[in-house]
């Protein structure tokens, strides 16, 4: 799989390629404060397959997480592109809203940290649920 992306002023771009790791609905608190309530869309990538093809990410360390990770995102918009956590340093997780083609991500496969989801975030059937993240013990 190949796709790009960018922020939504376009000020940032990226590009990524290989096997996505996973494609899933996230419902952790931080990815609901971002997201303004919702689980976040995520595609699950390489980071040695990733790369920004134009401008520089700002990046915010993220303090209340199960796990160090910091998140990349537009200064100049506000987009968040993507996060890194040091329990999975090799991954990206990209927002698939990010995408330029989106009906490349397809359907999640799997929605996770369903132990910070409410009764108003919606799991289409037959997807895969996860208390937490399913590789992290």
């Amino acid at each position: 799989m190949e796709f790009s992306g960018s922020c939504y002023c376009g000020a940032l771009r990226y590009q990524a390629s290989g096997e996505p790791l996973f494609k899933a609905l996230c419902h952790c608190k931080q990815c609901q404060m971002f997201s303004g309530g919702m689980a976040a869309l995520l595609i699950g990538m390489p980071k040695a397959n990733f790369s920004y093809t134009q401008g520089k990410p700002a990046i915010a360390d993220n303090r209340y997480s199960d796990a160090n990770a910091h998140r990349e995102f537009c200064a100049e918009c506000g987009t968040h592109i993507l996060a890194v956590s040091d329990a999975s340093p090799d991954m990206v997780s990209i927002k698939a809203g990010t995408m330029d083609d989106r009906s490349l991500y397809g359907d999640p496969e799997m929605a996770l940290q369903m132990a910070d989801s409410h009764s108003y975030h919606a799991v289409p059937d037959g997807v895969a649920t996860f208390e937490h993240w399913p590789w992290s013990s």
